[in-house]
């Protein structure tokens, strides 16, 4: 049995969790289109975490070219989300979109802390 899912603007084309251990990453695969999700510190001479940020940069050359997705110091996190859903590309004339949420697991040292992602991969409805 198939199960579809949609919402009002778009369909789901991909959703679960993941946990990323530290210093590991997750990387996805949609229509020969490849991401990979990487967790980061950032530290300041002194040892103290700079500001957090996400960074995004395409890295290498066709085929294997992929949109690196790194969340910089994003540390003891209880259940952290985007202000807006992640514009990753374009398919066909449609948006694929990436929204989530984190959690940080281990989080009593950021030095060995893991993190559960929860995804959803969706692609814009035509029109919308």
């Amino acid at each position: 049995m198939e199960v579809k899912l949609t919402t009002n603007d778009a369909d789901i084309i991909s959703t679960g969790s993941v946990i990323i251990p530290k210093d590991k990453y997750v990387e996805f695969e949609i229509e020969n289109l490849k991401f990979r999700i990487e967790f980061v510190l950032d530290k300041n001479d002194d040892g103290t975490l700079k500001e957090s940020r996400i960074a995004t940069n395409v890295v290498g050359e066709a085929p294997e070219q992929r949109l690196e997705i790194r969340f910089i110091n994003h540390v003891n996190l209880f259940m952290a989300t985007p202000p807006s859903i992640f514009h990753a590309a374009t398919i066909n004339n449609r948006s694929l979109l990436l929204n989530f949420a984190i959690m940080s697991l281990n989080n009593s040292n950021v030095e060995i802390e893991s993190k559960l992602f929860h995804y959803t991969w969706c692609l814009k409805k035509e029109g919308e």
